[in-house]
Formats: structure tokens, C-alpha cells, sequence
């Protein structure tokens, strides 16, 4: 009780991700919010991340963590890393896979890995992780350095295989069941073979692979899972409709990132693409030594656009030339590809502008000159870009009322009015009539346009009526497109926000912080709100939200060459309600995927302006 009291115990927990979820919950309860034992005290918690079930709520959990813990789970320090590796961190095959699949450089069992292979001289030659996890487990089951060394290891290795693809057939992936963790033992018993289970144990020589409790077990590493489903299936002359099938299910992914190179690289690859699941290929191409050239370049290609700090992974891609591209592949063969990666089916709002890109470079059109332009007419004689663009209009494909109701435009009408700071009335701009829509983008009305859509912060926004967010400047431009529309210059927004008479905010002055009329940081909120909820700061034309909530992107025309970032205007639930104003202008990173930046169209075509100065600068 006194070195307790005096804060001078240290304590070591190990494996609470094994527990049941309720006895986790029951722990973490007793231990940590009603009894605060660990407050005054050092505790190393050792554990997979994991959650409570049902029983638990956020200001339990909450609660526990402002009692008892300063950090949650901490990273291996890179300088940490490397002295435990030796001389496996000078191994470039390792960082390479490591920026596609960073737990192989982030977990210690699977650093372990490594450096036993490395000490033993069976790490240099190997360039994918298949390779790599084959020769581990291969010299944890034939190596003369343990005792209970296995004869038929490939009796063992057949069985592991099938346990771990059943699994998956099962709907069962250990890197997603986080709730009940472990599977009964009764999967791991066939008649006629007890290699893997015998009178209800697990053999000791397979304890670095499977761990056990009395009635239940799992996989030491969920990547162990997924290696030997990968391998199960590489052996399955129906793999290419699995493929098909499963491609785009999260809980496969990572099974078919081990899987792509173990068959033939150029086939998977090519089912991969054409059924959209081009983040699977991107992560996977350093599994495939074999994928030829004129692929890894399309796959960059498509993958060009992302955010670097979500996807560091893919930020060179940046630098392939789509002339290149199409130098490289068959014109026929792209056409067919960029038609399906267009279909609804197959669509990831990510990567359209990629795709739209492509398309039109084998027309011989410069998208980045239209978009420079903000002229879109040309893509009516596209061809390819038909049913795309018509279907915003046909009740067979998405629901009329959802983009009727939420994509609700308002009139601005021909006129001038004051821009920025520019009160002398000669300095006033005037700007013919346009149509700008009355909320900024929703949840619900972006999930028409990419039906495969998944919330990037549902934290912060969640229901139908609530901004998208997270959406990034070239995602929000092709949406706009599919609108009909498109986004607007800064000129049209602002007077859109401020009407004629140069107010600070859309309903006026601020008068001091004040509730419902937007959402800033200032009123604690701490997300985003439903787009219909502050009526009190409607702009003078009717429309909401164009004050806080959600930051939205704006075009400068002619930009091309001399502007990296683009402008954001309105503020966001992230930031201060001076930050709201008007006249105040922010920039992003045109990929960046920020939790506060949504958007909302105007109509087409561009708006007439009579002073020479267009650009927004």
C-alpha cells in the first residue's frame, strides 16, 4: 500500500486484447475509472488495439483515459528501430514494402521476423513480404535450432492455409474482428490430421505462429492470417472470380495485397483496375515483381491526385506525365478501362480526375487547360463522358429527390457589389446573373454521385443533412461536373455570401459571439451540423452556411503554372468565427483532405465579370 500510495510501482500488463469483450470492459472499469489504482503509478500496457463491445460508452471510456493515461499506444522510435534491425534496416527492400505496408516496420513481432532471418543470413533476396513471411515461418517449421523440429511441415503449412482462407470465406478476418477476439478450436480439428491441434492443445512448435487460451485461439499477427488465406488461394483455379468478387472488400484487402504476388502479376493487376480498386493496386505493386511496366504506369497514372499526407505512399506519382500514360498503353485498351472506372459500379470519386485526365488525353483535349478556363462545354461532345454526366438527371440511376431537395439552387442577380475591401463605388465589381446552391454539398447528395463513398471523419460528420467532408479540391471539381455545374470563382461565392453592401458576415455585423448563427469553434460544438440548422445566418440570397460549418473550395481562373494552393472561403466548426468573415481567404493543398473542407457548385457557364482583372489573385 505505500510504494502504491507513494506512486513507486511500475506495472506490466500484457495481452488484454485476449480477453473476451466483456471481461475487457469489466477490467477496464474497475481498474481504471472506479478505482484509479494507476493514477499516481507507471503502467506499460502491451496490446493490439481492440474495443469493449457493447457494454462500453464514450464517457466511460473517456473517463478512464483522463484518470489513468498520458499516452495510449506509441510508436517505435525510428532510431529504436533501426539499432534493434542491425543490419536488416540497411535492407531497401524492407523501407521500400514498408511505405506500402507500414506495420512491417512498425510492429515488434514482425521486426522480430526480420531480424532473425537477417542474423541467419535468409533475409538478402527477397523483395516482397510473401517471400519474406514464407522464409520465417519456413525456418520456424524446418529449422534444425528447435527441438521439436516438424517433418511434413507442408502437411502444416496445407492446413494453416485452409483455416485461414476459411475464415475469410466465413466473413472472419482477425485485422477486423476487434470486438470478440479469437476463434473456437473446433476450426483448427480435421479427421485424419491432428498437425495443428491434438487433444485440445496446440503443439508447442506451432506457438509462434497461433496462439492459444483453454477454448480459444488465433493467429499471432493478423498478417499471418492473411499470408497463408493468400496462399490458399493463389492454389484455387477459380481465384480470378474470388478476385473479382472480393477486390473491393476492405476485409480482403490486405490478404490480396500477399495474394498479387503469388500469381500472375499482370492478370490480378488487370482485375484490380477494371473493378475499380485501384487503391488495392497502388499498395500493391511492390508484391508483384512481375507486373509490367505500361501497368505500374497506368496505376500511378490513376492514383496521381491523392493527398500526400494520407497517401505518402503515392506522392511520386505525381510525377508521371499522362502523355506518357498513353504513349505506353493501347488506346483501345484504356478506353475500355476509363469507361468502367466511370460506371457506377466501379467508381471511387478519388480518382476520377485521373480519370477524366486520361480520357481526354487521348482525345487530344487539355483538362488542365479547361479547368484553368473554367470551360466545360467540350466534354458534351465526349463521347465516353455521356452517361456519366447524364446521370444526374435519371431517376433509374440515382434518387431525384435527394438532388433536387439538397442540391436546391438560389438566383443571384446581375448587379454590382462590393468585393473584399473596395468601398469606393468605382471600384465595385459587377457580375451578370448566376445560380449558386443554397447548402454546401451533404453526405447524402455526394453518396449519389460516388455510391461507393466511405465518410472520411465520421466523427464529425455523419448524418444525411450534415456537409461531406474531407473532400479534396479535384474530388469536389468532378463532383460539380456530375452536377452539371461547377465550383465557383471567388468573386460569385463572396457576393453569394455577403450580397451587395459589404457586410463583415452573411446576416451582418457580428455583434459579439453569438448563438445559432453558425458553426465556429467558438460555440464547442465540435463538428459539423446538420446544413439547414442556422437560419439566422442565411446570407441576403437565402443561402446557408456560408459562414462556418465547412470551409469551401473556390476556383482562380488562369492559375495554372504559378498558383500550388487553392483557395478556401467561410470558415469551418474547426476555427474561429473571425475566420468566417467574408472577406477572409484560406488556402489548402489542392489534394489535402481536411476534416473542415467541403464545397458547393454554382451554375454553369462562367459568369460574366466586366473588369479586366478575372483572376482572383
Amino acid at each position: 500500500k505505500y510504494l502504491e500510495r507513494e506512486g513507486r510501482i511500475m506495472f506490466l500488463l500484457d495481452a488484454l486484447d485476449q480477453l473476451p469483450a466483456e471481461d475487457r470492459f469489466q477490467f477496464y472499469l474497475e481498474t481504471f475509472v472506479e478505482d484509479k489504482i494507476f493514477r499516481s503509478n507507471r503502467l506499460i500496457l502491451a496490446t493490439r488495439k481492440f474495443s469493449f463491445g457493447h457494454l462500453a460508452t464514450d464517457s466511460i471510456i473517456q473517463r478512464g483515459k483522463d484518470s489513468a493515461f498520458h499516452v495510449a499506444f506509441e510508436k517505435i522510435d525510428e532510431k529504436k528501430r533501426n539499432v534493434f534491425l542491425g543490419e536488416a534496416q540497411k535492407n531497401k527492400a524492407i523501407a521500400s514494402l514498408g511505405k506500402y505496408s507500414p506495420e512491417l516496420i512498425e510492429v515488434p513481432l514482425i521486426l522480430k521476423m526480420i531480424r532473425v532471418l537477417s542474423d541467419l543470413d535468409k533475409l538478402e533476396g527477397h523483395t516482397t513480404r510473401g517471400e519474406i513471411y514464407s522464409a520465417y515461418f519456413r525456418h520456424l517449421l524446418e529449422s534444425d535450432f528447435y527441438e521439436n523440429k516438424i517433418k511434413d511441415s507442408e502437411i502444416v503449412f496445407e492446413r494453416l492455409e485452409e483455416v485461414a482462407l476459411q475464415l475469410f470465406e466465413d466473413g472472419l478476418s482477425q485485422r477486423i474482428d476487434d470486438i470478440e477476439t479469437g476463434y473456437p478450436k473446433e476450426r483448427l480439428k480435421k479427421d485424419g490430421c491432428d498437425k495443428l491441434i491434438l487433444d485440445g492443445i496446440i503443439p508447442p512448435e506451432l506457438e509462434n505462429i497461433l496462439q492459444q487460451t483453454p477454448s480459444r485461439w488465433q493467429f499471432r499477427h493478423p498478417s499471418f492470417q492473411e499470408y497463408f488465406a493468400a496462399r490458399r488461394l493463389s492454389k484455387n483455379k477459380d481465384w480470378k472470380n474470388v478476385v473479382t468478387l472480393k477486390c473491393r472488400n476492405e476485409h480482403w484487402e490486405e490478404m490480396l495485397k500477399f495474394f498479387s504476388g503469388m500469381v500472375l502479376a499482370n492478370e490480378v493487376f488487370d482485375i484490380f483496375m477494371s473493378e475499380g480498386a485501384l487503391f488495392l493496386a497502388g499498395n500493391s505493386v511492390c508484391e508483384a515483381k512481375e507486373l509490367s511496366e505500361e501497368r505500374r504506369l497506368l496505376i500511378a497514372q490513376l492514383l496521381k491526385y491523392q493527398c500526400r499526407e494520407s497517401f505518402p505512399q503515392f506522392s511520386r506519382c505525381r510525377l508521371i506525365k499522362v502523355e506518357d500514360v498513353v504513349a505506353a498503353n493501347e488506346s483501345s485498351t484504356l478506353l475500355t478501362l476509363l469507361k468502367r472506372l466511370l460506371k457506377r459500379e466501379n467508381r471511387d470519386g478519388r480518382i476520377l480526375y485521373s480519370v477524366i485526365e486520361l480520357l481526354l488525353r487521348i482525345k487530344k483535349v487539355d483538362w488542365s487547360d479547361l479547368v484553368d478556363r473554367q470551360e466545360f462545354n467540350s466534354l458534351k461532345e465526349i463521347k465516353e463522358l455521356e452517361g456519366f454526366l447524364g446521370e444526374v438527371s435519371n431517376p433509374d440511376v440515382v434518387t431525384l429527390s435527394i438532388v433536387k431537395n439538397w442540391g436546391e439552387m438560389v438566383t443571384i442577380p446581375a448587379g454590382k457589389f462590393i468585393y473584399q475591401d473596395e468601398k469606393d463605388e468605382e471600384d465595385h465589381i459587377f457580375l451578370k446573373e448566376f445560380s449558386v446552391m443554397k447548402f454546401p454539398v451533404t453526405n447524402a447528395l455526394y453518396k449519389e454521385f460516388d455510391p461507393n463513398h466511405i465518410l472520411r471523419f465520421p466523427l464529425y460528420s455523419f448524418s444525411d443533412d450534415h456537409p461531406v467532408i474531407g473532400i479534396n479540391y479535384y474530388e469536389s471539381l468532378v463532383c460539380a461536373l456530375w452536377l452539371g455545374r461547377r465550383l465557383p470563382i471567388e468573386k460569385e461565392w463572396e457576393k453569394a455570401a455577403r450580397g451587395v453592401d459589404g457586410r463583415d458576415y452573411p446576416w451582418g455585423e457580428a455583434m459579439g459571439y453569438q448563438n445559432d448563427y453558425a458553426n465556429t469553434c467558438d460555440f464547442v460544438i465540435g463538428r459539423t451540423s446538420a446544413v439547414t440548422e442556422f437560419e439566422q445566418g442565411v446570407s441576403p440570397f437565402g443561402c446557408f452556411d456560408m459562414a462556418g460549418n465547412v470551409w469551401e473550395w473556390c476556383v482562380q481562373l488562369y492559375s495554372k503554372g504559378h498558383v500550388i494552393q487553392r483557395v478556401a472561403r467561410g470558415g469551418s466548426w474547426l476555427n474561429y468565427m473571425v475566420h468566417s468573415k467574408c472577406v477572409y481567404r484560406n488556402t489548402f493543398d489542392p489534394d489535402e483532405r481536411y476534416p473542415a473542407s467541403g464545397f458547393r457548385c454554382v451554375s454553369l457557364p462562367l459568369t460574366e465579370i466586366d473588369d479586366d482583372a478575372e483572376d482572383d489573385d
